[in-house]
């Protein structure tokens, strides 16, 4: 099947501008991504003790998006989809470091070569495009290198703890006379806190999922500090568009690449690991379609990112490898869906796992293909849950991530179950729904080619109660053999909403 990566080139010569009226004049776009921010750890998402009064006078101004979701909750497979707007399964980038090809021996091979990246497209329609910040896609942690490189007129990683001291200066020095695109990425709020401390511990509030104790509280403390920080900078950003007379014509989005580096978070297939805080400002075209401080139930995936800013810099992409789908009818005032359903991918990220998982508009339907083994996420906070564990201290929701084996199936209710705390897969309430949504995923699955591994990336740190060999080695990795493979139209077809 190797032979059908070399397809993909031969489409991208169609990617070029659309016909525009004389007197369009091209948005200007800004991506501001932050590290390991859960949906919920806003201020205009409903967390009163988060600081955070700039997004929160975006989405006032702007649109709040209450249903979007990332293809993983994992750093570089997750920044991989943005880039390109597809799933990880489609790009090579499936796990958290790892690339394309079976049976690879380093992180980071050539595995974008044949694949399109969105800002290119805008560099090649006469954009000014940048990048700074943190990097974390292909081949560096810190800057883009190979083929994403030549995505971007200029690239600065930041060697701030933030990683977004020199946002507002790329800005200053960008050329005057062109559009622009910015894609900004912070390193907060990953762990490693150094942010400046004012969030009171006993503020803060504790999901079900993690044990109420005082080392706890503080931790989170220091997470939601971080994510103040964060917001300054946005607020930074904002004043600058402002200062410069731009604001107006520029398409912001705030958004995070996973969720919160928390136990049952972050590399989760769950809601608190996939589901995404997502703030558009864009002021030229809300004021006329009077959608200005809209909270949109649509739902969407970061794969239509790309789609969506591309559409509205009137380029064209539909040959361009893309899979996703353009919500800039939203932001025109359709208050309707944009998909019928998004899909998630969850795999290594230090722990060996290969799960995947569909959402509706309100369940979430969840295929575990290693489920000999627990459903562990990140090494975040395993020695210390495992210690209140021995010690009895966890209930049955805070220890379920250490029983393995581990379901095959899962379904949750997210609009009465919005933790995914009660799985309804073996309810015969819900027979119906759990077999339209395997249906679906088992469709997706062909379109991109998802493979179960044999020689798998193996654990690299110990999974407690269970007997799992840790070797520091790559493996074999999933849905590799045609990640080149143009699926787009497959895949919208299937998230289709049928009139």
């Amino acid at each position: 099947m190797l032979f059908k990566k070399v397809l993909i080139s031969t489409t991208l010569l169609s990617c070029n501008a659309l016909s525009a009226s004389d007197d369009f004049i091209k948005p200007n776009f800004v991506l501001i991504i932050a590290d390991d921010i859960s949906a919920d750890d806003l201020g205009c998402y409903g967390n009163k003790n988060i600081k955070t009064p700039n997004i929160d006078a975006l989405a006032e101004s702007g649109v709040k998006f209450n249903s979007a979701f990332l293809t993983a909750a994992s750093c570089s497979p997750s920044r991989s989809s943005i880039i390109t707007g597809r799933f990880p399964t489609a790009t090579g980038q499936v796990d958290l470091a790892t690339g394309a090809l079976p049976s690879i021996n380093e992180p980071f091979p050539k595995f974008f070569d044949n694949l399109t990246f969105f800002p290119q497209l805008l560099k090649d329609n006469g954009y000014f495009t940048a990048h700074n910040g943190k990097w974390h896609i292909g081949y560096s942690s810190h800057k883009p290198s190979g083929p994403a490189k030549n995505a971007f007129d200029f690239t600065q990683s930041s060697k701030d703890t933030s990683g977004a001291k020199n946002w507002v200066k790329t800005l200053q020095r960008r050329p005057k006379e062109k559009p622009f695109f910015m894609w900004f990425a912070s390193h907060d709020a990953h762990r490693g806190w150094s942010g400046k401390k004012v969030t009171n511990p006993k503020d803060v509030t504790v999901p079900p999922f993690l044990p109420d104790t005082e080392f706890v509280r503080k931790d989170l403390a220091q997470y939601y500090d971080e994510i103040v920080r964060f917001d300054y900078y946005v607020g930074e950003v904002v004043k600058e568009l402002k200062k410069e007379n731009v604001f107006d014509n520029t398409l912001i989005i705030v958004m995070a690449d996973n969720g919160r580096p928390f136990w049952r978070s972050k590399a989760q297939i769950y809601d608190s690991g996939m589901k995404t805080p997502f703030v558009v400002s864009y002021p030229n075209l809300l004021k006329r379609s009077k959608f200005v401080g809209h909270k949109s139930n649509a739902l969407i995936s970061t794969i239509d990112i790309s789609a969506t800013i591309l559409d509205a810099a009137k380029i064209e992409y539909k040959n361009c490898s893309i899979e996703g789908r353009s919500f800039l009818p939203v932001l025109n005032g359709d208050e309707k869906q944009v998909n019928k359903y998004v899909f998630s991918e969850r795999n290594w990220h230090g722990y060996a796992s290969n799960q995947r998982a569909v959402r509706d508009e309100r369940f979430l339907y969840v295929k575990n293909f290693h489920p000999e083994l627990s459903r562990l996420g990140t090494k975040d906070y395993v020695k210390y849950m495992f210690k209140l564990d021995k010690a009895g201290k966890l209930n049955e929701i805070q220890r379920r991530i250490f029983v393995a084996p581990s379901p095959v199936e899962e379904l949750y209710d997210m609009k009465n179950d919005p933790h995914q705390l009660v799985d309804l897969a073996k309810n015969e309430k819900y027979a119906e729904k759990l077999i339209e949504l395997r249906s679906v995923t088992n469709q997706w699955l062909k379109i991109v080619g998802h493979t179960v591994p044999r020689n798998y990336v193996p654990d690299w740190y110990v999974r407690p109660y269970e007997k799992t060999e840790v070797k520091k080695e790559w493996g074999e990795t999933a849905g590799t053999f045609n990640f080149g493979i143009d699926n787009g139209a497959e895949i919208r077809k299937l998230t289709e909403i049928k009139k």
